[in-house]
């Protein structure tokens, strides 16, 4: 159990450091096209939708990811 949970785990950091490359490659592409007012705008706009998307979540995928994870736990167990 130990090593599922640690191979999901490395899997998830695994996604997050290759999406953050991706998304600094992007980013970068972005400024090199952009004026230094619409870069403003795109990273403005970036902001708004990020804190709108956080503040709509109201912790739901958090809730999900616990009750799967106690789900797995009691199914565990009961096998």
């Amino acid at each position: 159990m130990i090593k599922k949970s640690f191979t999901k785990i490395s899997l998830v950091g695994l996604g997050n450091v290759l999406g953050s490359a991706f998304n600094l490659i992007f980013l970068t592409m972005v400024a090199r096209q952009l004026s230094v007012i619409d870069f403003g705008r795109y990273a403005l706009l970036t902001s708004v939708l990020l804190a709108v998307s956080k503040l709509t979540d109201f912790g739901v995928n958090s809730v999900y990811v616990a009750k799967s994870i106690s789900e797995d736990n009691k199914n565990l167990s009961s096998q």
